[in-house]
């Protein structure tokens, strides 16, 4: 459509039945708020060699997520570990890489970690159905340690849209 406020939808030749709906900036999206890690409080863990096969981390970006399928061996345990390397993610656009590293299942992601990358986030926090703009400078996350977030029930926070960006150190 024109910018122009003088056109009006009849300009257009809009048919019966159906309707306009406003475009959005390149590269947005528009739904429901969906929770997801606050990303405030920052914790750094070590490996621990007894992890099983679904906590298994990488260098770059890892979501996390609880696996829905009731005959994997995940199911009802910890959160499972995505790798995703280095790479931008951006909340529900991407999030049809959450996938379940033993059955292949679709993981509604909920929090991410790090290791041995720098990484910033930005987007928008719901707050009292209003948006909030947030936007991280780069954080460090060393190698040799899984830099996560405090996943405490306060640490859940609704995103109208997340964007986390992800470099090599």
């Amino acid at each position: 459509m024109s910018d122009d406020e003088d056109e009006r939808v009849t300009t257009y030749s809009i048919l019966g039945g159906c309707s306009l709906a406003p475009a959005l900036a390149a590269g947005s999206i528009m739904s429901a708020p969906r929770i997801f890690s606050d990303m405030a409080v920052m914790k750094r863990r070590r490996p621990v060699s007894s992890a099983p096969r679904w906590r298994v981390y990488g260098n770059g970006l890892n979501l996390e997520g609880y696996c829905q399928n009731s005959s994997c061996e995940a199911y009802n345990q910890s959160r499972v570990i995505i790798p995703l390397g280095y790479r931008d993610f951006r909340f529900n656009i991407d999030s049809y890489l959450c996938k379940c590293p033993l059955c292949g299942s679709r993981v509604r992601e909920e929090t991410c970690g790090f290791c041995n990358a720098e990484y910033k986030y930005s987007g928008f926090q719901a707050i009292n159905d209003d948006a909030k703009e947030v936007n991280s400078s780069w954080q460090d996350a060393p190698d040799g340690f899984y830099t996560t977030f405090d996943d405490g029930h306060n640490h859940f926070v609704k995103w109208f849209q997340l964007k986390i960006e992800v470099r090599r150190r």
